[in-house]
């Protein structure tokens, strides 16, 4: 999404919509957000010109702004997502985090090498985010159907 300009995003998001009768969508995006890093990462991408003028990728400050996109452009209420962290303390079933966690020493901090700082990897994880949305259905559909994969789950994405 983020690398269309925004009125594009828009008609694209608003065709597809229009021209089918229940069309399902999922996204993993960057959030810029407005923090140090977002900013960075918008001038990283504008040096090397991925980043064009009126491209979506400014509009986009938090998962909200992905959902409100969704809900003008026709995808209504059966729209979900959060941010990669998010979905990591929530999705990712808490016996998987342990074995990520051996002993106090994460692997994410350095136990097997993959990142240096566990700073480093919260913030990376903040800056994306996993969107899940389904336009198209009557009234008797919900939220809780496009995401029920796993029976019993509570979390921001459902499964």
């Amino acid at each position: 999404f983020m690398y269309l300009p925004m009125e594009s995003l828009r008609d694209v998001l608003s065709e597809i919509t229009r021209l089918c009768t229940q069309p399902s969508l999922c996204v993993y995006d960057p959030v810029p957000g407005d923090d140090a890093y977002g900013r960075m990462m918008v001038r990283n991408l504008a040096h090397a010109r991925i980043a064009r003028r009126g491209c979506a990728m400014k509009f986009f400050t938090d998962v909200r702004s992905y959902l409100s996109l969704l809900a003008d452009c026709g995808w209504g209420e059966h729209s979900v997502g959060c941010t990669m962290m998010q979905a990591y303390g929530t999705v990712v079933p808490e016996v998987c985090r342990k074995i990520v966690d051996i002993g106090g020493r994460s692997l994410v901090e350095g136990g097997d090498g993959m990142l240096d700082e566990l700073e480093e990897w919260e913030i990376i994880m903040k800056h994306y985010a996993l969107i899940v949305a389904e336009a198209g259905l009557d009234q008797s559909d919900t939220k809780e159907e496009l995401c029920a994969l796993l029976p019993g789950r509570t979390n921001v994405v459902g499964f």
